[in-house]
Order: C-alpha cells, then structure tokens, then sequence
C-alpha cells in the first residue's frame, strides 16, 4: 500500500577485531505491520531492512 505506517530504528552492531580495534555496523530498519485481505492490520509485524548500510573502521 502506498504510505502505511511504520516504525523506524537503527539497529548498531559493534564488532571488536583486535587490539584497540573495531567494527561499527549500522543498519537502518523499520517495523512493518501486516494486513489481512481487507487491509486490517493482523497483530503480526514483518521487519524490513532499507538499503544504505553504514559500516565504520575504528582505529586503523
């Protein structure tokens, strides 16, 4: 459906790879609530994941 309702959020992953080094993941998602056949919305939710991943190098 076109609009909708949604909820955003970043999902940050921070993986250590070795002395006094890391990884930052970021991922942006939203939650995205399911309809039935008559567009009432069923209780359930499908999370979705939007394109532009960032990922950051500290420390190198």
């Amino acid at each position: 459906m076109s609009g909708g309702k949604h909820n955003d959020f970043l999902e940050v992953d921070v993986i250590p790879s070795g002395t006094d080094e890391y990884e930052v993941i970021i991922t942006p998602r939203y939650v995205f609530p399911l309809m039935d056949d008559t567009g009432v919305a069923t209780g359930e939710y499908e999370q979705r994941q939007y394109d532009n991943v960032v990922t950051i190098l500290v420390g190198r």
